[in-house]
């Protein structure tokens, strides 16, 4: 079973699902600040520009580099428990896949168990056929040595229906190395064994167990409470409600704050300093305002 849960990839698959699962929580929480965020730098061809407003003058025969530096952002400041219902369906999200890896280990450690004790079922069974036919032998030993000797006890009859058992026997024999190298085969699977590594049970059989068994409704109440399944449809419904509550808060309008702010330089043009003159090649522009954002789209 340890080996099983190591190696088994679906095992390690679905726990990469919960890694995933968590980045993507960690990445709504930090949605919550600045969710947007970025700089940009630009350099380009500036053709000379002399002058003001009223004396301008271009030279696209002079050329030289400008360099311009834009830093904008955008923070929700209100959004109607969309951040929250965000982080929560994520945080479910964990919870869902969290729950899928216990499953595949339950069912992991199910099928590790099947193969150990039908392994050891089908080998016992084998071995009481090999017992079986050694037994057939001799008495069919017997028997011919008592027609031969002319008894009236036996027949050719008990003869045939000794020799058909037989046969049935072997049947069973051939069946039971057949399941026991299958058994074996899905077990290196299961356990990730090459074709050339030994391998076999510890145990020589079964051994009986006494199991006592409780009221039914104890069983279901457990598995109702602890089965992965169940915790799984738990955590996606409560994800489901979160989604819902994201969907709602576009009802109402989003409140944010924006900002941006601008610096560029060209070494072959004149800074212009007039409040309506705007050159994108020397700018020094800084400015941040309050915004709503609704969405109309209510169908």
């Amino acid at each position: 079973v340890d080996r099983a849960l190591e190696v088994n990839p679906e095992v390690r698959a679905a726990a990469y699902d919960v890694a995933a699962a968590g980045a993507k929580l960690d990445e709504v929480r930090a949605a919550r600040f600045l969710p947007r965020f970025e700089l940009t730098q630009y350099f380009g061809p500036s053709p000379a520009a002399r002058g003001d407003i009223n004396t301008a003058r271009s030279d696209w025969g002079d050329l030289s580099v400008f360099e311009r530096t834009e830093i904008s952002l955008v923070q929700p400041l209100y959004t109607w428990g969309k951040g929250r219902a965000a982080q929560d369906a994520a945080a479910a999200g964990v919870a869902v896949q969290t729950a899928g890896v216990d499953r595949r280990r339950a069912d992991l450690v199910l099928r590790v168990k099947e193969l150990y004790y039908g392994l050891l079922l089908v080998r016992q069974l084998y071995d009481a056929a090999v017992e079986s036919r050694d037994d057939l032998k001799d008495a069919r030993v017997k028997l011919l040595e008592k027609i031969d000797a002319g008894s009236e006890e036996v027949t050719y009859n008990d003869l045939y229906k000794l020799d058909t058992f037989t046969f049935k026997v072997d049947q069973g024999l051939h069946r039971a190395e057949k399941e026991m190298a299958l058994t074996r085969s899905a077990f290196r699977t299961t356990l990730a064994l090459a074709p050339a590594d030994s391998f076999d049970a510890d145990a020589e059989g079964l051994e009986q167990e006494t199991v006592e068994i409780g009221p039914l409704d104890v069983y279901v109440a457990k598995a109702l409470k602890d089965r992965p399944e169940m915790r799984a449809l738990a955590a996606g419904i409560e994800a489901r409600r979160a989604q819902l509550r994201l969907a709602r808060s576009d009802y109402y309008p989003q409140v944010f704050l924006w900002g941006q702010a601008k610096v560029g330089f060209a070494p072959n043009r004149d800074r212009q300093s007039g409040p309506f003159v705007r050159d994108d090649f020397n700018i020094r522009q800084v400015g941040a305002l309050v915004g709503l954002q609704q969405s109309l789209s209510f169908g």
